[in-house]
């Protein structure tokens, strides 16, 4: 019979690290301007690529991953009319998606590039005025509604 290690990994909970309070003194701290400038250059060359129909499927869930953000933090940090843009923005990729499946190309209509780029200009107020913390809690929020199921889902109908 074979010995067994003793050496389990143990699981990751990233919900305990980020809900632990001393995390959260910490993490008001703002985020660091070189981290800032990474995810706006990342969705700057997302929405760029998009614009000039060279969009990559990591272009466009870039771009969902920023406006689900900023919908997160506008729903727990931010006032109503920070909510309702970061709704349309998601909107917006729903009907870039739609045509996507109907043989078209990925793209946003104009009224989508307007909200869009609103959703991103609040997204960057929203990274320079809240900590750490209040990112990593929307994205983690963000998995878990993954995880549930609380997606949207596009389907064509003839």
């Amino acid at each position: 019979m074979k010995k067994r290690s003793s050496y389990r990994p143990r699981a990751q909970r990233p919900d305990l690290i980020f809900s632990n309070p001393i995390y959260k003194a910490f993490g008001k701290s703002p985020m660091r301007p070189d981290k800032q400038v990474d995810l706006k250059l990342a969705a700057e060359v997302a929405f760029e690529s998009i614009q000039k129909g060279s969009a990559t499927a990591a272009d466009r869930d870039t771009l969902a991953c920023i406006v689900n953000v900023a919908m997160v933090m506008a729903e727990t940090h931010c006032s109503q009319g920070d909510l309702a843009i970061a709704i349309q923005a998601q909107e917006a990729m729903l009907r870039a998606d739609g045509r996507a499946l109907l043989g078209k190309g990925w793209n946003f209509d104009g009224e989508g590039r307007q909200q869009i780029k609103a959703a991103l200009d609040m997204h960057d107020q929203q990274i320079e005025q809240l900590g750490r913390s209040a990112v990593i809690e929307a994205l983690l929020e963000m998995q878990s509604r993954n995880d549930k199921g609380q997606v949207h889902r596009i389907e064509v109908t003839a």
